[in-house]
């Protein structure tokens, strides 16, 4: 089934947009919306939208995580560890082995992640910053020591990291290090879906201030009303989330008569 509304925007579309879609598809609440690259818009667009270990796995993120925690550091980004971790592995696997598919109630929000950092997904992202700073402390003298002086604080774990362990163990992530590359290789523009729901799945949906909508089954393609192209660079793109109205937006849809977030305001399914 084809989406009969394709969308193509480009940096002069970004510019102050009020919405990436027709008024009739912004003004239905019951639509949702999620960002992702151009890699997954096949898979997408002829299957479904769900969540697939394309770049890595639960349990190799789990390494990553465990090896950084070894050595008690979070690296230089704060994209890496200071992500994988946290919100990764708690907010987004929990105790399961695949993700929820995170959507977003307005067509602006998900914008972020249409953005060629993000391509191959959040966690792919994080898999390169991650890498990058391990990379960083066996290759930099100056990492090293800044850390080792670290542990010498009277509050820190006195430990010593064998550097040659490190190497062993960083070169043991290069493949999904590679495929999260990859995804950054091939990446040529961003997708904003717009996905209609109704009241039957409220029961499989999670709604969190903070983190959106899970979504806690497949998306089928005809649930897929329309999509938005995003051929822009990812600084233009990031200035269209600096400028959307969340509270406004938030309002409006909680205190509609119907829809997605009036339900979870009403406390359905609300989580």
């Amino acid at each position: 089934m084809s989406i009969s509304c394709v969308i193509e925007l480009h940096d002069s579309d970004l510019e102050s947009p009020l919405g990436l879609f027709p008024e009739q598809i912004e003004q239905d609440y019951w639509i949702a919306y999620h960002g992702t690259s151009s890699i997954f818009e096949g898979q997408i667009d002829t299957y479904k939208l769900r969540w697939t270990p394309k770049v890595c796995s639960k349990s190799e993120i789990e390494e990553m995580v465990s090896v950084c925690e070894t050595m008690g550091w979070a690296g230089v980004s704060g994209g890496g560890f200071a992500v994988l971790k946290p919100l990764t592995l708690f907010a987004d696997f929990g105790s399961s082995e695949r993700k929820p598919i995170y959507l977003m109630e307005h067509s602006l929000l998900p914008s972020t992640y249409t953005m060629r950092d993000f391509a191959g997904r959040e966690s792919a992202r994080s898999i390169r910053y991650a890498y990058a700073d391990l990379e960083q402390f066996f290759k930099d003298p100056n990492t090293i020591l800044q850390h080792t002086n670290y542990l010498e604080q009277p509050y820190c774990e006195s430990r010593e990291i064998d550097l040659e362990w490190l190497e062993g163990r960083v070169c043991s992530f290069q493949d999904f290090y590679e495929g999260s590359v990859n995804a950054l290789e091939q990446h040529k523009y961003g997708v904003v879906y717009a996905v209609r729901f109704c009241h039957a799945d409220l029961e499989s949906l999670r709604y969190c201030n903070s983190m959106g909508i899970r979504c806690f089954f497949d998306i089928a393609p005809e649930r897929l009303v329309a999509k938005a192209r995003m051929h822009s660079t990812d600084d233009l793109i990031a200035n269209v989330s600096l400028k959307f109205n969340y509270f406004h937006e938030y309002r409006k849809r909680t205190e509609a008569s119907d829809g997605l977030l009036s339900w979870f305001e009403r406390g359905s399914s609300h989580g």
